[in-house]
């Protein structure tokens, strides 16, 4: 994960959302299934997310809206004749608690 605005020391809720944003690009496992047969499948996450604050600056411990789009590019595989692609493009948001 690389955050480029990490290290802007700014006040302003702008500033708080930038110091989040973040570039993702790791390693990942997905479960494709078409019941019921099932496959494991490994490949390369591409993604961006961003976090907004929801509580006041500087309190120690902080509840954030999280969105985010990814892309897996994954082995291919078949199940039940069907091809198993790479996904186009998932969105996604989730709370999350910084501590």
């Amino acid at each position: 994960m690389l955050r480029p605005g990490a290290r802007l020391d700014r006040p302003g809720y702008g500033y708080r959302v930038l110091r989040t944003a973040s570039v993702d690009l790791g390693a990942g496992v997905e479960r494709v299934s078409i019941s019921p047969e099932s496959d494991w499948r490994a490949g390369l996450i591409l993604g961006t997310h961003v976090d907004l604050p929801l509580g006041p600056m500087g309190a120690s411990k902080e509840l954030r809206l999280r969105l985010g789009v990814r892309r897996l590019v994954a082995t291919n595989g078949t199940l039940s004749g069907v091809p198993a692609q790479d996904t186009t493009l998932e969105l996604y948001g989730q709370a999350a608690f910084v501590f």
